[in-house]
Order: C-alpha cells, then sequence, then structure tokens
C-alpha cells in the first residue's frame, strides 16, 4: 500500500509540474511568419516557444551541485525543432536536450568528470550500504561498552573514563552519520535521483547545517579523545608512578572545549561563504575546511612517525631476545634430551616477544616524556633512556627495584595503543587523501571499500579492544554473573520458608530446638 501511495504522489508531482508548463501556454499562438519550436518541458525547467536558429537561457534550478546564477540554455534549429544531444534535430523527439553544462559548480564538474563511468557508480552504492552496515554493528557495540563500564563499579577508574569519553564522541559522530545516511536512502528510494519534491534533511535549511556541524564537532572530539588516549600513557609515569595529581578536568576541556572552538570558527566561516540553499554541499573540498582536518592530522602524524619507530626497536630488541634464545635452546639440550624434561617452548616464546614488548614500552614512555614530538624523537639513540634496549641486564636490575603494578599499567596501555594506533591513524589519514577517482575502477574499489570498512567499523574495534577484550572487563562480568548464579542457584533449590511468628520460634522447647539450615550462598560468609 504506501509504494502505491509513493507512486501516486510521485506521479502527481511530475504531472502538477508539467501542467503547470502547459497551462502557462495553452493560450499562446505562435506568429504564422516564422517558424517556431513549441513550448517544452525537460521535467526539470519549462520552456517557452522559441524562434527558429535561437538559443534561448534560463536561470539554473536550485539543486545540489549548481549555480542557480548561471544559465542553462536549449537550442532551436532553423527548421523549428529543438536540437538533440548530438546536435542533429529530430521531428520523432519533440523535447530535444536541455544543456545544463553550465550550471555545474567547478567542484561538480571535477565530479562527474572522475565518476563518469557507471561502474564506479556502483561502486559507491555498494559502499553506502557497507557503510550503514558498519555503523550499525559500531552503534552497537559503543552503546554496549558504555553500559558495562557505568554498570560495574570495578571498572570506574581514570583510564576507563578517558575511553567513555572517547565512545560517546563516536556514538554521537555514527548516529548523526547514520540518521543522514539512512535519511538519504529514504529520499533516493521514494523520489529517485531526480529529487523533484523531495523534503528530507538536505532540503530543509538549517536542520540540515544544524547536523553537519554537530557531525563535525563529534568528529574533531573523537580525533581529541583519540590525542588525549596517547596523552594518559605519556602522562602514566609521571602521573602514577610519581603520585602527580591527574588532570582529567584538564582533558576533559580540550575533548570537548577545544572541538567547540574549532568548529565555531569552521561553521562562521563556511555560513559566511556558503549557500543554504544548497546545505553547504561540497564544503568539504573548501579550504576553509582545513580548519578541522588541520588539528585533525596535526594530532596524527606526530604519533605515527612515533609509532613506526616504537616498532623499529621492538623488532631489533626481538631479534636479540631471539638470538639469546638460540644460545638458550642450546644450553637446554642436555637437560630435555638427556634427562627427558619438558620442553618449555611458551617460555621461550614468551621471552622472545613478551620480553622485547615490555622493554620497548619502558623506553617509549620514558622518550615520549623528555624528547619533542615535534622532530619525532630525532637522535633518541644518543639518550641515556636508549640504554634500556641496549642493555637489558641493567633494565631487570632497575626493574626489580621499581613498581611492578605501575610498569604493568603502561606496558597495558602501550599495548592497547600500539595495537590502536594502525586502526586510528592509518584510517583517518587515508580519509583526508586525495580519492584515487583518475585511477582504475578496481583500485578505486579497493580504495573505497577499505576506506570505508575501516572508517565505519571503527567503533567496533576501539570497543572490542578496549572493552569485550579487556581481562579486567570479563573479569567483572564473569565474577557478576557467578554471583548472579549462585544466588539464585541456591535460593532456587531451597523450598520456600514456612512464616513463622516470632513467639513460635522465641518459645520452641530446647528438645525439640534444631541448628536452622544455612543456605549455600549465605555459608560463604559465616
Amino acid at each position: 500500500m504506501s509504494t502505491e501511495a509513493d507512486t501516486d504522489l510521485n506521479y502527481f508531482l511530475l504531472n502538477r509540474t508539467f501542467e503547470s508548463c502547459a497551462l502557462k501556454y495553452e493560450d499562446y499562438v505562435m506568429p504564422l511568419t516564422a517558424s517556431y519550436c513549441n513550448w517544452t518541458w525537460d521535467s526539470v525547467l519549462c520552456w517557452p516557444p522559441t524562434p527558429a536558429g535561437a538559443i534561448i537561457r534560463q536561470r539554473c534550478p536550485f539543486r545540489h551541485g549548481l549555480d542557480p546564477t548561471r544559465y542553462a540554455e536549449r537550442r532551436c534549429s532553423t527548421k523549428g525543432e529543438w536540437i538533440g544531444r548530438n546536435g542533429t534535430s529530430d521531428a520523432q523527439s519533440q523535447t530535444g536536450w536541455t544543456n545544463y553544462t553550465p550550471c555545474y559548480t567547478p567542484e561538480m564538474r571535477h565530479i562527474m568528470n572522475l565518476l563518469l563511468p557507471q561502474r564506479r557508480h556502483s561502486q559507491a552504492e555498494r559502499t553506502r550500504i557497507l557503510e550503514i552496515v558498519g555503523f550499525s554493528i559500531s552503534l552497537t557495540a559503543l552503546i554496549l561498552s558504555l553500559i558495562i563500564f557505568w554498570r560495574f563499579r570495578s571498572l570506574r577508574n581514570i583510564r576507563t573514563r578517558i575511553h567513555k569519553n572517547l565512545f560517546v564522541a563516536m556514538v554521537i559522530q555514527v548516529l548523526i552519520r547514520l540518521i543522514l545516511y539512512i535519511d538519504q536512502a529514504l529520499m533516493r528510494a521514494n523520489y529517485g535521483d531526480g529529487g523533484i519534491g523531495r523534503q528530507g534533511i538536505d532540503n530543509t535549511p538549517f536542520l540540515c547545517e544544524a547536523c553537519y556541524i554537530f557531525l563535525e564537532y563529534a568528529r574533531t572530539a573523537m580525533f581529541m579523545w583519540m590525542f588525549i588516549e596517547g596523552l594518559y600513557l605519556h602522562n602514566m609515569v609521571t602521573v602514577t608512578v610519581f603520585q602527580v595529581q591527574f588532570p582529567f578536568m584538564s582533558y576533559v576541556a580540550l575533548g570537548w572545549g577545544g572541538p567547540i572552538f574549532l568548529t565555531a570558527i569552521w561553521a562562521t566561516i563556511t555560513a559566511t561563504y556558503q549557500s543554504h540553499q544548497h546545505c553547504w554541499w561540497g564544503y568539504n573540498l573548501t579550504y576553509s575546511y582545513w580548519i578541522l582536518e588541520g588539528p585533525r592530522l596535526t594530532v596524527i602524524l606526530p604519533f605515527l612517525c612515533e609509532a613506526c619507530y616504537i616498532f623499529l626497536e621492538y623488532a631489533r630488541t626481538a631479534m636479540f631476545m631471539w638470538m639469546f634464545i638460540e644460545g638458550l635452546y642450546l644450553h637446554n639440550m642436555v637437560t630435555v634430551t638427556v634427562f627427558q624434561v619438558q620442553f618449555p617452548f611458551m617460555s621461550y616464546v614468551a621471552l622472545g616477544w613478551g620480553g622485547p614488548i615490555f622493554l620497548t614500552a619502558i623506553w617509549a614512555t620514558i622518550t615520549a616524556t623528555y624528547q619533542s614530538h615535534q622532530h619525532c624523537w630525532w637522535g633518541y639513540n644518543l639518550t641515556y633512556s636508549y640504554w634500556i634496549l641496549e642493555g637489558p641486564r641493567l633494565t631487570v636490575i632497575l626493574l626489580r627495584q621499581s613498581h611492578t603494578s605501575d610498569i604493568e599499567q603502561v606496558r597495558k596501555a602501550v599495548r592497547a595503543a600500539v595495537v590502536l594506533l594502525p586502526l586510528l591513524g592509518i584510517t583517518n589519514i587515508i580519509s583526508m587523501m586525495a580519492n584515487p577517482l583518475k585511477d582504475s575502477v578496481l583500485e578505486f574499489a579497493l580504495w573505497s571499500y577499505i576506506t570505508h570498512f575501516l572508517t565505519s567499523f571503527q567503533g567496533f574495534f576501539i570497543a572490542l579492544l578496549y572493552c569485550f577484550l579487556n581481562g579486567e572487563v570479563r573479569c567483572a562480568i564473569v565474577k557478576s554473573f557467578r554471583v548472579y548464579v549462585d544466588f539464585h542457584g541456591d535460593w532456587a533449590t531451597q523450598p520456600p520458608p514456612r512464616r513463622q511468628s516470632f513467639y513460635s520460634v522465641a518459645y520452641t522447647p530446647a528438645a525439640a530446638a534444631t541448628t536452622p539450615t544455612i543456605p549455600m550462598n549465605l555459608q560463604r560468609f559465616t
């Protein structure tokens, strides 16, 4: 029923526009002394009768990607017939062809020239479906993670507070994107690509701009909280080990206040120079958009550079550790082969790969504390902290005198950051780079699928690594589940207690008195 109603509405809007054009010229009488092209409707504009051999122009329609200050044109042949797209007239086709090419904005003309093949258009439609699915999964995972972090008191610490703010920023961004994408899909399904009669968010002034302002604010806040995740890792030594007060409110001001300042400047400039009639269409192609993209790129690039050196030193340390294990294995050949002792290969794996993680985490944290981010830790191999990697024996002695719990926190934070860095940094840098539209369709498809998959599933991966795979979170959930099962399971197996009065219990004869049975789940506390 709904499909038929939508079809009738679409037909009514088109027919009403055509009828208005017909009513406008139904009483018009063309001169008999000259040849004229008859009035026509090209499904967008109504064109009046035009003398033969003339060119008629009209203002471009108000559409996305079109400049209404420019003019579209049609040509009438010397025979009094509208000229078609191929430059010839055809008496059987009375409508002819309207040249809307001058109407396109430079950005729209560039995109249309690159996206002209139909295969690329179909790739874009498939990636949009991939985005909607990915954002939906990410939204579900992020909301579940927030519920878990707020539900269990044992998880309420500084680290999870930062995680929660990052999740909230991502939830806002994902929600707005889903609302815009679903609205665009519904409008396209109901009214087609022509968009006649569309009343979606994109065609609602101020509401559309507000959605994009909130979207860019949430996206900038997400970048800021990613930066704060790394900043918290930087402060793990100076704050946790040396007992300095943690400036969480400063992080809140940076994570939520900084994006407000940047978004306000960008929105003011964009509202000044962009048209409200097209919902700031193509605002991400303007120079003013770098007010937001510049700080985002600045946040990511230093950490990517330093991450490369961290992986380099980790691999170098692992190489030396496995050289040591080669000799250790030769030493154990007698004890393992001759005396039939079980071969501790997993211990070697832990030493070969886990030891470098531990050493590299300590070195990276100290280097990030004292080295400048502007020069990508230039000259770090000349510092004293570099001996943490060069002299592992001395490092082991020093670590025995330090706080192992603090080092464990640093190790966990570094491990999570190293895992998430390629996901967060590389994904966003790829999205900032120019689209490979000039390349082949295959290259464009690979870029499109990889970029949109990582972008849309970004929230899911972050929730997976920071929440669902976190050992503390799993222990809290398992503990809560066991308490629930033990409490309800033990009481469920007991018969319902019989109601007794105070006096019947107080005056029970001593001979008949028995020790009351304590439920299993309460015996632990007696």
